[in-house]
């Protein structure tokens, strides 16, 4: 899960992976999302990768200071992620970034999805009954974890777009798939980008 909420169409921590996430694991440094953003560079530069071959900068098998800074520091920025983004990093079944996005735009603020009943879940498009049991029944567990992310400064609600407060929406109502490349953006990047506008992306 940690590698997945620090992956680039979430998170987007640059340099956070399956290693990594194993060695903080391993030092008991990182039992949940939350813990990632309590972490500070001296205890990530002194945790031993799992592998004692890995030899880090000057010959240390430690992680080091400046990966730990570089980490540090995309932990920070991870906060400033769209609302979107938190929601898919949760990992609660049949959340994925598509969902993620869904759900945001539906509910708008992370308060409002959190009380959110299974009804008003289901009302959701693409979501239904059984998924929406799923999501309540996830947010209610990760309750703790995701108390603990609001604290640390997450985004909480969709931020509104120049376009959104003059109900100018270009794409309001319409169907989008984005195929192909697009010159300074990701799929991920270019699908958020349309929802701003107002289209609904399918995949």
């Amino acid at each position: 899960l940690l590698t997945y909420a620090a992956g680039r169409d979430v998170w987007d921590i640059d340099g956070f992976g399956a290693e990594i996430a194993s060695a903080l694991i391993d030092a008991d440094l990182v039992r949940d999302l939350a813990d990632l953003f309590s972490l500070t560079a001296e205890q990530i530069a002194a945790v031993p990768y799992p592998r004692s071959s890995r030899v880090t900068e000057r010959g240390s098998h430690r992680i080091g200071q400046t990966t730990a800074e570089k980490l540090v520091a995309g932990i920070a920025s991870a906060t400033g992620q769209p609302l979107a983004r938190h929601i898919t990093a949760l990992g609660i079944k049949g959340t994925g970034r598509r969902m993620g996005r869904a759900l945001a735009a539906h509910f708008s603020t992370l308060d409002a999805l959190r009380a959110a009943s299974v009804e008003e879940l289901a009302d959701v498009e693409g979501v239904g009954q059984l998924k929406a049991m799923s999501i309540r029944a996830g947010l209610q567990t990760l309750s703790e974890v995701i108390d603990r992310l609001v604290a640390a400064g997450i985004t909480t609600q969709t931020a509104p777009t120049p376009a959104a407060e003059t109900d100018a929406v270009p794409l309001a109502g319409q169907r989008v798939v984005i195929t192909g490349a697009i010159e300074g953006l990701n799929r991920t990047e270019a699908q958020e980008a349309a929802e701003r506008l107002g289209a609904i992306v399918s995949g």
